[in-house]
């Protein structure tokens, strides 16, 4: 604490003198009178260019970011606060790395969802926040706004992806309701199912995988490989069924668990339902919380609804007005897609009670991307995944964030992004399911 205190004094009269919190930014005010507006990002590297005090000027920065209502005026307040977290640092994180200056949002997570969202049981799985990346070079190449990824393909549970978010809440009620078993539901390759058996391993409950031949590919790679190879791995139980026989098969497998003696919980395809759903309610949060700008713009894939339900009804509860589009990568009619958002919205305003209508929420979709059908790879899908791991060293999918990719880099060509100044693409995982298409390549 004395080292960090003596840092502090060097900082507070040498490096700057007054430091503000603007809009998705930071104002120093430097020795030498010159005053700058840095993105969160960058100010510790003005602040403390040697890196030297490190959990000191986290902690400075955590301070400013929470001050939104009252912007500091001058570094004396949050100076305690740097030295209260650095000690809390030192000795509940000793074996750690210490903070690092140059990712300093991701590294002081000080994220505090909307009240009514830490009012629901949650148990943690993944890694939070998940980065926020800008696109230099696709920005660069696509000359429209300045692209970022929000990396929720680095979430955890086995490679990662959108699904752990929304398993977080639906694991906390399977434990509320006293469950050791989970059985749900998806096609092969299905991302969801290979982050619920992640879950299942992780928490030691017993884990039941019951997946559609839905997609028309025979191939032993697609049926044995990818996600299919981790869900063994995982140790989940995996029933397999064509779509004729789904149904019979479900009814004698919940039987066969029940005369178990399993307290089984049923979690749906995608994980989408309303208690799912918060999962991408809390993501806009902390995309709103962690941005060093405004955010106006994003694009995800959509397919069973719950992301999109989740970001819409987040979107709506804390007023954020954020214009949110979904790619369809699922539904063979958009319409379909769009009445399942309105269901989830309409279970959500009835269980949580923050969203005074859904009626007129704007559900944003768009089907051109979506190509011959569910799991079948576009050209375009193609193209992007290239056009992302060329440029960004990111990998993308062709079921999911591939298709997405490709309408994000359309809309931009087309300019229908043109009045946004920065456009936010969710990364919903899935890159674990490429060696199951290694044919296409």
């Amino acid at each position: 604490a004395n080292h960090i205190r003596a840092h502090a004094e060097e900082v507070l009269s040498t490096k700057a003198t007054i430091i503000t919190r603007g809009a998705g930014a930071v104002e120093v005010l430097l020795s030498s009178g010159e005053s700058k507006l840095y993105p969160v990002q960058e100010v510790s590297s003005v602040v403390d260019p040697t890196g030297s005090g490190d959990a000191f000027t986290a902690g400075v920065v955590s301070q400013l970011l929470r001050d939104t209502k009252q912007p500091l005026t001058h570094l004396d307040a949050a100076i305690e606060s740097g030295i209260a977290l650095a000690r809390r640092a030192l000795l509940t994180r000793a074996r750690n790395p210490p903070f690092r200056s140059d990712s300093i949002v991701a590294a002081v997570n000080t994220f505090n969802p909307p009240d009514w969202l830490a009012a629901q049981p949650l148990v943690l799985l993944g890694h939070w926040p998940t980065p926020l990346e800008p696109l230099t070079r696709l920005s660069a190449e696509l000359g429209g706004p300045k692209i970022w990824v929000k990396r929720d393909d680095c979430s955890g549970l086995a490679t990662g992806g959108n699904k752990t978010r929304k398993l977080e809440y639906l694991i906390a009620d399977a434990q509320q309701h006293g469950a050791d078993t989970i059985v749900s539901y998806g096609a092969v390759q299905s991302n969801h199912a290979r982050q619920t058996a992640a879950a299942c391993a992780k928490l030691g409950m017993e884990c039941h995988l019951l997946l559609s031949r839905r997609v028309d590919r025979s191939d032993q790679n697609y049926l044995h490989n990818g996600n299919m190879l981790f869900n063994h791995l995982l140790n989940a139980h995996i029933h397999t069924f064509e779509l004729d026989d789904f149904e019979e098969g479900r009814l004698h497998i919940l039987s066969t668990l029940e005369q178990q003696g399993k307290k089984v919980y049923q979690i749906p395809a995608g994980g989408s339902n309303a208690i799912g759903a918060l999962g991408y309610s809390r993501c806009i949060s902390e995309l709103m919380w962690q941005a060093p700008f405004t955010p106006t713009q994003i694009v995800h894939a959509s397919a069973s609804a719950g992301t999109q339900a989740g970001l819409v009804f987040g979107n709506a509860a804390q007023d954020y007005g954020v214009d949110i589009l979904g790619i369809n990568v699922f539904h063979p009619d958009p319409d379909t897609l769009k009445q399942r958002i309105t269901s989830l919205l309409r279970s959500m305003q009835d269980r949580f009670d923050v969203v005074r209508s859904i009626e007129n929420l704007p559900i944003h979709i768009n089907h051109a991307y979506f190509g011959g059908a569910y799991g079948q790879p576009t050209q375009a899908g193609l193209d992007a995944i290239k056009m992302f791991a060329a440029l960004e060293g990111i990998l993308l999918d062709p079921v999911y964030s591939g298709k997405a990719a490709a309408g994000l880099i359309d809309q931009i060509t087309l300019g229908n992004f043109d009045n946004h100044e920065h456009v936010v693409f969710i990364h919903t995982g899935g890159a674990a399911s490429l060696s199951a298409y290694d044919s296409i390549w």
